[in-house]
């Protein structure tokens, strides 16, 4: 737990839970943003509480008191309060026991999914633990909660690519297309996780085989083979679109393996390569001017 002052910090003559749950438009706030909301002011609050804020504001999350604005809180801070990252570890990973009633249950899924997001905004340090709650198969919510702040990171969370791997074979397909929308996010190019993602354009869930087809384009060269199959033999269209986005991000060497791959389709297929439907086709429409962009990027 974070050490810190007995005494609640002061700002512009007010304690920080006054600027923090909304200020003089609090009441106006709770109606209208239940999960709490920290304007300007309430992020100057915070900033000029420093980490002696971290005590009182780990105390209301996990009172649930607007744990939105909480969050963000922990987000005007940042690396600064490294020093939560356990308390913030333990208040994602805080289950109800089996016996709670539904209600309590959704009130504490509120806190693990705020104390998640929150080690996200304190940053890399932070990396370890959300790793930890991703592969925790305890707390489902809090998973999720954890890869899409992994997600968030972008490339700064390309060190937690490998510990995330294990994920990929979760029974929960949920947490399997989080995994993979994280890893399409970090653009790690670590080998290991090649067959891990390949094995996941197989997966009978649509979903799980968009996003594998996503993640593989930090393989380039590799990853044309399976996407141009995935592009030109799923049975979704939409994994279909998404394999075709992934090779226009490849550019123009990507051309000659779908041209290859379209010629030896099987067109007995049940399904047409392309359905009729509005929407699909003005995807396709946006895929010719992709892979130009991507050859014009390529050669400038």
């Amino acid at each position: 737990e974070s050490a810190g002052p007995a005494v609640e910090p002061v700002y512009d003559g007010k304690p920080l839970n006054y600027w923090v749950f909304g200020g003089p438009d609090a009441h106006l706030r709770s109606v209208t943003v239940p999960d709490g909301w920290l304007d300007e002011q309430g992020m100057e609050a915070v900033k000029s509480a420093g980490t002696n804020a971290i005590p009182f504001l780990l105390k209301w999350m996990e009172s649930n008191s607007a744990p939105y604005a909480l969050k963000m809180a922990f987000g005007v801070l940042g690396p600064t309060a490294r020093s939560a990252i356990p308390a913030l570890t333990r208040l994602a990973t805080n289950q109800p026991p089996p016996s709670a009633v539904p209600g309590a249950i959704w009130d504490t899924k509120a806190v693990r999914v705020a104390a998640a997001a929150s080690l996200a905004l304190i940053g890399p340090d932070a990396l370890p633990a959300l790793c930890g709650i991703a592969t925790n198969r305890n707390v489902v919510d809090a998973r999720l909660a954890a890869l899409r702040a992994v997600e968030g990171m972008g490339t700064n969370a390309m060190s937690a690519a490998g510990s995330l791997v294990c994920c990929l074979t979760d029974e929960d397909n949920l947490v399997v297309t989080a995994t993979l929308q994280a890893l399409k996010s970090v653009r790690s190019e670590q080998r290991e996780l090649f067959l891990p993602i390949l094995e996941c354009l197989d997966s009978p869930d649509p979903q799980v085989r968009r996003g594998a087809a996503e993640a593989l384009t930090p393989f380039a060269d590799s990853a044309m083979p399976p996407l141009c199959r995935a592009a030109t033999n799923d049975s979704v269209w939409f994994v279909r679109y998404s394999a075709l986005e992934a090779l226009a991000s490849l550019g123009s060497r990507a051309l000659p393996t779908l041209v290859q791959g379209l010629k030896d389709r099987n067109d007995s297929a049940e399904e047409p390569l392309w359905s009729k439907s509005d929407s699909e086709k003005d995807h396709l429409r946006c895929i010719p001017r992709q892979f130009k962009s991507r050859t014009d990027e390529a050669s400038a």
